[in-house]
């Protein structure tokens, strides 16, 4: 092995037979256009034999994929791939065996010790949560071959814990005559998957930012990390730059909002007439469902009005929640009492029971409490309005293993739209027929005619 600041290189040699040179070199640093975490590798094979070797299939390994802590499930494992045209995945469930969707058999499968991909192959990765290797050939390879890989974390082989996911890349060398060499040159990032550099297109192909696993919310996710990113490059801190952007994206969508609430609004005072109308005619669908009609034209509520504006604004806070969940710029950054913001925020755990104190959960199921009660009611049903009291224990208990990030940018959501709706609850519907009425008649009760004397 030899090496230097810039490069290392090792050699293996079986005598008489062939050299092997591994010879991996850094980028020379050019200031802030360097990337630290991408280097040229080079594998070459010279034929010490006097005889012409024979063509070889030659496996050059990516390394291994591990999960990030003992509490990651595994859902960010996986072996990715190319073929120039189009992008694939196997995540780490692949390789395990599965009974199918809900124990029922469907989708079932055994337990796969490796799966193989033909070529060609234009880059391949491995990646975790938060941290990718990906390979990028000068010529295409001829396949791959990816595997669960046991790793040594003191926990048992029947934990899926202790699984990462390995991948190999397979290239045909064609025979080399005596003391010939030939030499695979490929591209190698190892580092977080930080959009900002996988997305730069001058390192890296246009459609190796798919390891960011943003799924079908990807433009929306990409939209708002690069929004985050610019915001924190103002203020130094990633929870606030979460809460900003939070809360920059609810101001952009603040009349859609407003719209939805104001309809919710309608909709729960018009509830009594609604029950009045389906006991009225409760034997005659079709005059209930004119009367129905006639009753929302009248008060001008829009039956969908609470749904539409909220479909706008769907797509981005999906997106906001997937692009938390692999930011690596999370990793270890500090908020409050967090020092992870990419992980629970846990204080301590209580005594003898051992069960974690994650504030901001408990944070975020106080504010959705109290967005229920403040929240217009859409049924004057008993039994649907206690269920819908039961929302904030569910959100509590869905979310309590959230990362920080995840929890503070819902509390922060949750938050904002609690001030929208005291902002409702105190303005005056002019918009409702029904309201104008009686604003009209309120009006007119303390004027009386003068009499004459």
């Amino acid at each position: 092995m030899s090496k230097s600041d810039q490069e290392v290189v090792f050699r293996a040699t079986i005598p008489g037979k062939l050299e092997v040179t591994r010879r991996y070199v850094l980028a020379p640093d050019s200031g802030d256009d360097t990337d630290p975490y991408q280097m040229r590798a080079e594998s070459s094979f010279r034929n010490l034999a006097s005889e012409p070797t024979q063509p070889m299939r030659v496996a050059l390994a990516l390394g291994t994929a591990a999960p990030v802590d003992d509490r990651d499930n595994g859902l960010y494992l996986a072996a990715w791939y190319s073929d120039g045209k189009s992008q694939s995945s196997i995540p780490r469930a692949r390789f395990e065996a599965s009974g199918g969707f809900l124990g029922l058999g469907l989708g079932a499968h055994g337990a796969a010790p490796v799966i193989e991909t033909p070529g060609p192959v234009a880059w391949a990765a491995v990646s975790n949560q938060f941290f990718v290797g990906i390979l990028t050939p000068d010529q295409p390879g001829a396949g791959l071959a990816s595997r669960r890989a046991y790793l040594l974390t003191g926990l048992p082989n029947t934990d899926n814990h202790a699984y990462g996911v390995t991948q190999t890349a397979e290239f045909d060398l064609p025979a080399l005559k005596p003391g010939e060499t030939a030499t695979l040159g490929a591209g190698y990032y190892v580092g977080p998957k930080e959009y900002r550099r996988l997305s730069n297109a001058d390192v890296f192909k246009v459609d190796q930012d798919k390891v960011m696993q943003f799924g079908m919310f990807k433009f929306f996710s990409a939209l708002l990390l690069t929004l985050m990113t610019w915001i924190h490059s103002f203020v130094p801190n990633w929870g606030l730059s979460i809460i900003l952007t939070t809360l920059t994206l609810k101001t952009i969508f603040i009349y859609p909002t407003l719209a939805s609430l104001r309809s919710s609004r309608r909709m729960q005072k018009i509830q009594p007439l609604l029950k009045a109308v389906n006991e009225k005619y409760k034997d005659n669908p079709q005059k209930k469902n004119q009367a129905t009609m006639e009753l929302f034209k009248e008060h001008k509520v829009n039956p969908l009005g609470g749904c539409l504006p909220m479909l706008i604004t769907m797509p981005f806070f999906f997106g906001f929640y997937r692009m938390l969940m692999s930011s690596a710029d999370l990793r270890f950054a500090p908020f409050l009492w967090s020092a992870d913001l990419s992980a629970p925020d846990t204080v301590g755990h209580l005594p003898y029971l051992g069960i974690a104190i994650n504030v901001m959960p408990i944070l975020l199921g106080i504010v959705s409490f109290a967005q229920v009660k403040l929240s217009p009611q859409p049924t004057v049903d008993n039994a649907q309005a206690k269920m819908m009291m039961f929302t904030p224990l569910i959100m509590l208990i869905f979310c309590y293993s959230f990362s920080c990030a995840l929890s503070l940018y819902s509390t922060t959501n949750g938050l904002f739209t609690i001030a929208q709706q005291l902002v409702i609850n105190r303005m005056r519907d002019d918009g409702d027929p029904a309201a104008a009425k009686a604003g009209a008649g309120k009006g007119m009760k303390n004027v009386t005619p003068g009499r004459r004397k």
